[in-house]
């Protein structure tokens, strides 16, 4: 077997199942998601993106002219269709607060969800740095609040990868992939999993 054909093998249970990416604004889920599908040769799907597609217009302004409440129930709506058409072969950056929404994580399974986990701070000077106009970002004490109030569902999510801040998008989708073998070794022996990339 070749070093190529080896490497292809080791990846399939890996890319078998379309994978989910979680966490917070900031952590890289679209960056990362891209860099992750290339990676394994899977269709890149961005749940924010496609939100904004079928609404015809910026998630700030779905959240103005509708309500957060309205664009949760858009969001369940658009992740349900998502997640019946590709079970497989996709990669899927979820929403900051898709997770967070109880029914939404009826759609996606937990196994293959991803909690992308860099630190607080880095999470907040990438958004103060892109001049952020995020419905939920605007005021500094709300999104500390607010992370503080998600981290614990984020990390009900199966695998867990903390990010240093510093990797490439590239070494980022490594990390993800390095901890989504480890955890399927780890849970073939009944043990939790986290992954960390050093």
């Amino acid at each position: 077997m070749t070093e190529r054909s080896a490497s292809r093998s080791e990846e399939e249970p890996v890319a078998a199942a379309s994978i989910f990416l979680t966490g917070f604004m900031g952590s890289g889920k679209t960056t990362v998601g891209a860099a992750l599908a290339e990676r394994l040769g899977l269709k890149f799907i961005d749940l924010d993106a496609e939100i904004e597609a079928a609404e015809g217009m910026p998630i700030a302004r779905i959240f103005a002219h509708k309500g957060e409440e309205a664009f949760r129930r858009i969001e369940t709506a658009v992740l349900a269709r998502i997640a019946a058409a590709h079970s497989h072969g996709a990669v899927i950056a979820l929403g900051g607060g898709t997770w967070a929404q109880t029914r939404n994580r009826a759609f996606v399974a937990a196994r293959r969800t991803v909690f992308l986990d860099p630190p607080f701070e880095l999470l907040e000077a990438r958004v103060r740095q892109a001049g952020s106009t995020r419905p939920l970002a605007a005021k500094a004490e709300r999104f500390r609040a607010l992370y503080a109030e998600r981290l614990p569902i984020y990390r009900e999510a199966g695998v867990h990868c903390r990010l240093h801040g510093t990797e490439s998008p590239q070494e980022a989708a490594e990390a993800v992939i390095a901890a989504l073998t480890a955890a399927g070794e780890h849970r073939a022996n009944g043990d939790e999993v986290e992954g960390e990339y050093l």
